[in-house]
């Protein structure tokens, strides 16, 4: 059987749901598998991937593959969910809804041996809202044990029947799918899409995300199949009033992506990476793609390229921050030369997963820098 890849953000949590992939390999398509995973983390972790929260996502099942990104620019309070119309336009073939599938995640981890718990951040995020959970019947019932909240470790319960995964309102929700190409100058042999406009640096133009939240990264390589995917719901949440969930507005989804493919007489490469928790997540990827010192031929460049030092420009006022204990001074004084602005350090800059695939193996990069899993088998 194929190789199967997960990655997430909690070991215990993605265990689980790799032990149900593996323990039913071939009831369900790849693309209901994406649906079933992306499911999970809203349960996880319903303050990040509510049914109000963005979504963006890349898919490659068989020899079809697209990107697409949802968010909604309408108030929350108009029950528009963005991540449920994501789902629903990912299922794409109708034999199974979304619904469908939230109830048959239910009965596949009841009859689980271990069941998820509640993750640290989850935990920190019930702890800055405890009013607004107190004071809410259902919240409270979902995380108030006793007279206290539930804490890490403690069991995370499925809301039963929530109406919102029935037919949801697509009509008020953005959907986003164009891509962009980049020649590189750092491998003529490379063929890059991306979500986001990489060019943009190259000609001085900076766009940064204001207020950043946590985003929710996760993704499934199964064989030559790829699925990857994030949520992004800003603070100031209030509650939906059915399961665990809460709503808010729901802006564009900053993640950035780039599939990148390599095609040599020897043997095809490709290499899908995600940046996300900076505000230019996408200028980590020109920098990985486009540097002359990036050497992607193979998995372990791919590797190095991921570990090595980090830097980002801003504007207003023009300054560069770089990884201090990461940069050696010859780089240091190479982007001084370059720059000739002010810089200033940082102990860890963005987020960046990779998947990596060539005719010899498969293979999951994750970012030291954060607390993130992955696992194979």
């Amino acid at each position: 059987s194929s190789e199967l890849i997960l990655m997430g953000d909690h070991q215990h949590n993605l265990k689980i749901f790799f032990k149900l992939m593996k323990s039913y390999p071939s009831q369900y398509n790849f693309r209901e598998w994406a649906v079933l995973f992306s499911l999970y983390q809203m349960a996880l972790r319903p303050d990040i991937s509510g049914p109000t929260s963005s979504f963006f996502f890349y898919i490659k099942e068989d020899k079809e593959e697209y990107f697409n990104s949802f968010h909604s620019s309408t108030p929350e309070s108009n029950k528009v969910y963005p991540f449920i119309v994501g789902l629903d336009h990912l299922l794409k073939k109708k034999d199974r809804s979304v619904a469908n599938l939230y109830k048959l995640l239910r009965g596949l981890l009841q009859v689980s041996k271990k069941r998820p718990v509640i993750e640290e951040k989850l935990s920190s995020f019930l702890k800055e809202n405890y009013s607004m959970i107190e004071g809410d019947k259902l919240l409270n019932r979902f995380f108030v044990k006793g007279k206290s909240l539930k804490q890490t470790g403690e069991r995370m319960e499925l809301a039963p029947n929530l109406s919102f995964l029935k037919k949801p309102n697509a009509g008020p929700v953005n959907r986003i799918e164009t891509i962009y190409g980049l020649e590189s100058r750092s491998n003529q042999d490379m063929e890059l899409r991306c979500n986001k406009d990489l060019s943009q640096f190259l000609r001085s133009e900076y766009s940064p995300v204001a207020n950043l939240p946590d985003e929710r990264v996760y993704a499934i390589k199964w064989g030559k199949n790829i699925f990857v995917a994030s949520n992004f719901t800003p603070r100031g949440l209030s509650p939906l009033g059915e399961g665990p969930y809460f709503k808010a507005s729901s802006p564009p989804n900053p993640s950035s992506f780039c599939l990148a493919r390599f095609k040599t007489p020897k043997q095809e490469r490709e290499m899908a990476v995600i940046s996300v928790a900076d505000r230019e997540s996408a200028q980590h990827l020109l920098h990985l793609f486009n540097d002359k010192n990036s050497k992607l031929e193979n998995f372990e460049g791919l590797k190095k390229a991921i570990e090595g030092p980090r830097r980002i420009i801003l504007s207003n006022p023009p300054r560069v921050v770089v990884e201090g204990h990461r940069t050696s001074k010859a780089q240091l004084r190479k982007i001084l030369n370059l720059q000739q602005i002010p810089i200033y350090h940082a102990t860890a800059l963005g987020k960046i997963w990779g998947l990596y695939n060539d005719s010899t193996q498969s293979r999951g990069i994750i970012d030291q820098r954060h607390r993130s899993t992955i696992v194979c088998q």
